[in-house]
């Protein structure tokens, strides 16, 4: 097992459990990375409790139980918070930013292009973003949307416009 455990993290692993064995905690209970079939590791969480000694008090039976579900909450903890910090950049970001749909409805606004522009984010959501630019600034985006559909990518695209 010892070569399963990810060698960072060895040296608490092998504590925690001495600890329990040796009588200093009521229970070994540690979250590590565990080498999977495939090579890569996995956070986990292992847990063990010795449920009866022999006369001479060595462990002589134990209970253990290890959760692999510990890497799915991590993951989505961390994609949440990756999330919150993006929604933080893009809402006070100092330049107005909008997310557009492929037909270049807004789907989004920040909270400076609001306040550049007068409007509530109930009153822009949904609506063309030509109703709210330049017409120089509509024919620029109408081409740049135009090549956008024909290269059918998913990139970001920037695209220059006045409002």
């Amino acid at each position: 097992m010892a070569d399963l455990i990810h060698p960072d993290d060895q040296c608490n692993a092998w504590k925690s459990i001495n600890d329990h064995l040796e009588g200093r905690t009521p229970l070994h209970e540690l979250t590590y990375r565990m080498k999977t079939k495939n090579g890569t590791y996995r956070w986990i969480l292992d847990r063990a409790r010795i449920v009866q000694r022999d006369r001479m008090d060595n462990p002589f039976e134990c209970a253990a139980h290890i959760s692999m579900s510990l890497s799915k909450r991590i993951s989505k903890m961390l994609c949440a918070k990756a999330k919150a910090a993006f929604r933080n950049l893009y809402e006070k970001a100092p330049l107005a930013y909008q997310s557009l749909s492929i037909n270049a409805n807004i789907l989004d606004v920040n909270e400076t292009w609001l306040s550049l522009l007068g409007y509530s984010r109930n009153e822009v959501i949904g609506h063309f973003i030509g109703d709210f630019i330049t017409d120089n600034s509509l024919k620029t985006l109408n081409n740049s949307l135009e090549c956008f559909k024909k290269r059918r990518s998913s990139r970001w695209h920037s695209v220059r416009v006045c409002l």
